[in-house]
C-alpha cells in the first residue's frame, strides 16, 4: 500500500482518476436515486481544470482509491473519496481520509457532503468526528453536509 499525490494536471492521470470515479460513484447511484450524479458527468478536461488536491491510494502500483480536498476561506474541502468496488471494506477510504486530514491540521473546519441516504459513507465520516450540519438538494439530489471541527 502507497499513498501518493497524483498531478491531476496530467491527462494520463486523470484518466485513470476518471476510470476509477465513475466506477466507483456508479455505487453511489442506489443511495442517491439518480444518475444525474456530478461525479459521473464529469471528463478528463474537468479534472484537469480542477483546483483540488489529489491524492491516490495504489496497491501494487494499481490506483484503487483516491481522495481530494480544497481549502476555501480557510476551510477543508474533502471533495472527493472513492474506491474501487473490489477494494471496498478493506480500510481504503479510511485510510486516504487520515493521510489528507494529516496534511491540514490547522484548519478552522473541515466539511464533507455525501447522499443523505448513504449509511456506509455517513457512518465513515462520523468515525471521524464528522457531525451532520444540513440536508439540501442539488438537481434533485438529497446531500447531507458534515462538518469537523479543529477544537
Amino acid at each position: 500500500m502507497m499513498i501518493q499525490k497524483i498531478d491531476i494536471k496530467d491527462r494520463k492521470n486523470a484518466r485513470k482518476v476518471l476510470r476509477l470515479q465513475k466506477e466507483a460513484y456508479k455505487v453511489e447511484v442506489k443511495y442517491l436515486d439518480s444518475y444525474r450524479i456530478p461525479p459521473l458527468m464529469e471528463t478528463v478536461d474537468s479534472l484537469i481544470e480542477s483546483n483540488e488536491h489529489f491524492y491516490g491510494y495504489f496497491e501494487n502500483e494499481r490506483l484503487i482509491g483516491v481522495t481530494a480536498y480544497e481549502i476555501e476561506d480557510n476551510a477543508f474541502i474533502l471533495s472527493r473519496v472513492m474506491v474501487s468496488p473490489k477494494h471496498f471494506r478493506k480500510g481504503v477510504a479510511s485510510t486516504l481520509i487520515h493521510y489528507v486530514l494529516q496534511l491540514e491540521p490547522n484548519m478552522e473546519k473541515y466539511y464533507v457532503t455525501t447522499g443523505a441516504k448513504n449509511e456506509p459513507a455517513l457512518r465513515l465520516y462520523k468515525k471521524f468526528g464528522f457531525k451532520e450540519v444540513s440536508h439540501f438538494q442539488v438537481v434533485g439530489i438529497h446531500l447531507t453536509k458534515l462538518m469537523k471541527t479543529n477544537v
